[in-house]
């Protein structure tokens, strides 16, 4: 690992085609959100919807920022039995094979565990953009630099990412991404908790 402690946890996915028409942002709000963010060991815990088309380097609609409170808490949250139950809860409602077993969860989400590289980790806005990297990252101040130290369920595409938040929504291009990043995708918030972390 390049530094930091392993205190992330990066879900990545996309659901089911109707999952809009059938209210699945309101859900995240009221009942994805709060579940999550009252689970012992995660600090903080936010949900994201990627605005700009989906490409090959991220093709993903939405991913989730799951921050631990110490880099043992993956174990205890990854094996909860209230996570575990929620998890497959969400499989059959929102996920693209519902029926999925746990060995083939990975084609409804993939997690990742990350190492925080750069950055203090601060939710500092409603719009953000994900970079993804094949390696390390030599980004500007103000941007949030992580690395992929192993994957939870799932396939790891990139090794490192970049999170830059935006004010105002504007596009991040490739004359302003951070070098070795290949990719950058544009992101809103959906839900996240109304307190600081």
């Amino acid at each position: 690992m390049t530094g930091g402690t392993r205190d992330l946890l990066l879900l990545v996915y996309t659901p089911r085609e109707d999952s809009n028409q059938r209210g699945y942002e309101d859900w995240l709000r009221t009942i994805d959100n709060p579940f999550f963010n009252g689970v012992p060991g995660i600090r903080h815990y936010s949900n994201w919807k990627v605005m700009s088309p989906a490409d090959c380097a991220f093709p993903y609609t939405h991913f989730d920022l799951m921050f631990l409170a110490d880099a043992a808490a993956k174990d205890r949250v990854w094996s909860n039995p209230e996570v575990m139950t929620f998890a497959q809860g969400w499989t059959e409602k929102w996920g693209r094979y519902p029926r999925a077993t746990p060995e083939t969860m990975h084609m409804n989400y993939s997690v990742f565990l990350c190492s925080t590289v750069a950055g203090d980790q601060r939710m500092a806005g409603r719009n953000l953009t994900i970079m993804p990297a094949k390696g390390p990252i030599a980004a500007p101040p103000g941007d949030q630099v992580y690395e992929i130290a192993e994957p939870v369920l799932g396939d790891v595409r990139f090794t490192h990412f970049a999170l830059r938040y935006l004010p105002d929504g504007r596009a991040v291009d490739a004359a302003t991404r951070p070098a070795g990043c290949y990719a950058a995708a544009q992101a809103s918030l959906i839900a996240a908790p109304n307190r600081d972390r």
